[in-house]
């Protein structure tokens, strides 16, 4: 990465733009991500109705945490148990897209407010100068 530097105008527009383009770089994985998420989280709480009706069946006497415990390792032994690694994958990628895209709107914010200072800056000195 090319150094940082906020202390001209032209400085900060680099900056500005940098962010910008970092954005919409992770604007696509992120939406692909969520997209997926969605899908797991259908395919999950299906599965897991499933697999709750199917215990209930089984065994009637259960206490919830005890039929909860089932039906998470009964869903483990089957495709959805796939499905719940990959969700913690997917929401783990999201969190670290999610971090990138604060640590850049940070960036971008910081290099708005330097520029707007070197505008303000720049009429200061044109009132002055007349």
């Amino acid at each position: 990465m090319s150094e940082i530097r906020l202390d001209t105008p032209h400085g900060c527009r680099e900056e500005l733009e940098r962010c910008a383009n970092g954005i919409a770089e992770l604007i696509p994985r992120h939406t692909t991500l969520r997209l997926r998420l969605g899908d797991l989280d259908q395919e999950l709480e299906i599965a897991e109705a499933i697999e709750t009706a199917k215990q209930a069946a089984d065994n009637a006497r259960t206490t919830a945490t005890d039929r909860k415990a089932q039906v998470i390792a009964a869903m483990d032994k089957t495709s959805a148990g796939d499905a719940r690694r990959e969700r913690y994958e997917v929401t783990a990628k999201l969190d670290v897209l999610e971090r990138r895209f604060r640590s850049l709107e940070k960036r971008l914010s910081a290099a708005q407010s330097a520029l707007n200072d070197h505008q303000a800056e720049a009429r200061s000195a044109g009132l002055a100068g007349r």
